[in-house]
């Protein structure tokens, strides 16, 4: 794993604590790092949920661990934080795959309980930061735990799950360079296989319908054949991925039934260049969804120059993730430590912060 330039570096200064969660039905087990400053106060405390895919604390993609640099920026800023390894990633147990929305809902709850119990923190000051599907289950926690003092939405998805899928997916082929017949053809392939997906048959008859149809669509791949002895490979793979309950949780999750229910103070960042989840797409309908809601205290912001993994990007294509060496834009990071601490105000942790950051500044 490649060092980033903003990966915390020795002395931390603040505590690090290795955790392991276990559900009182005790059939997960979630294992994870617990970041709190070494104040002697209680803190707020805030849950890093990741995106789609299983992934491991730091929420590690592409050479860069985001959840690690975030985590240390916020606990440096007085802000506990907690992130834990996805099910069947690290030391968790289980399979994130096969969860759906409401699973991974559970998954929070146990996190959450684990903060609220913590004599360092104060259960009057919990928060979640959700990116990309993980705010999706952050703004539907808000829904469920009205203990939430707040919920930071970064690179939301906000329309219906599959229209989400299709535009990201013709988004994403535009930049590879396809032609405009060959998302047609991609687009057509999907709504033919989504089709399936949201009919309640069997897996096996789902898969062999799913099959055919992916068979029927890679062999007829315009300007781009796939050769016979590939197309067994690639089609299996896809049946793969698309049957799986956390695609087809995805698929028909309609994330404006949570916002419209979203009563704790949100914050919600998109990034300029963002091709899997565009502003201009889905911007306008969170602030509609939250303003149905009632709510009065919404921000949503758009950063300029930035993908969906908030590094500053050139043309937000994913082929950029590795080869920027930036993490996370400070920036960002600024704008969250400083809306956070705003939204869980404590006096005394305040002044303990100032000096913390004096304290630095002397050092260097």
């Amino acid at each position: 794993m490649t060092f980033r330039p903003q990966e915390p570096a020795e002395p931390l200064r603040y505590t690090v604590e290795g955790v392991v969660l276990e559900s009182d039905e005790g059939d997960v087990r979630l294992a994870g790092t617990f970041t709190r400053p070494q104040s002697g106060l209680r803190t707020a405390a805030v849950l890093l949920i990741p995106g789609s895919g299983a992934h491991d604390r730091d929420e590690q993609v592409c050479g860069h661990r985001p959840f690690l640099v975030l985590a240390d920026h916020l606990t440096r800023s007085g802000i506990a934080v907690l992130r834990l390894d996805d099910r069947g990633v690290g030391e968790s147990t289980g399979d994130k795959d096969q969860c759906t929305h409401n699973d991974l809902l559970r998954d929070v709850r146990l996190a959450l309980e684990f903060l609220a119990a913590h004599e360092d923190v104060d259960a009057t000051r919990l928060g979640l930061i959700g990116h990309s599907e993980g705010a999706v289950l952050a703004a539907a926690a808000a829904t469920r735990y009205k203990q939430l003092a707040l919920i930071v939405l970064m690179g939301c998805p906000t329309l219906p799950g599959e229209q989400t899928i299709h535009e990201q997916s013709a988004l994403i082929s535009r930049q590879a360079g396809a032609t405009d017949a060959q998302v047609a053809h991609e687009r057509r392939m999907n709504e033919e296989v989504f089709a399936v997906l949201k009919c309640p048959i069997r897996h096996e008859s789902a898969r062999e319908q799913i099959l055919s149809i992916l068979a029927s669509h890679l062999k007829s791949w315009q300007d781009q054949p796939v050769e016979d002895d590939e197309v067994a490979t690639h089609i299996n793979r896809m049946a793969d991925t698309v049957l799986t309950p956390a695609f087809r949780s995805f698929l028909n999750c309609e994330p404006a039934l949570h916002f419209r229910r979203v009563r704790c103070p949100v914050l919600a960042l998109f990034g300029e260049l963002d091709i899997q989840v565009p502003p201009a797409l889905h911007m306008q309908v969170l602030r509609e969804a939250l303003s149905a809601a009632g709510n009065p205290d919404v921000t949503i912001e758009e950063f300029p120059g930035l993908n969906h993994l908030f590094q500053t990007a050139t043309s937000g294509a994913i082929s950029e993730y590795e080869v920027i060496e930036e993490t996370i834009a400070p920036s960002v990071l600024e704008r969250l430590s400083d809306w956070i601490r705003s939204r869980t105000h404590d006096g005394a942790a305040e002044q303990q912060h100032a000096a913390d950051v004096a304290a630095r500044r002397r050092s260097c």
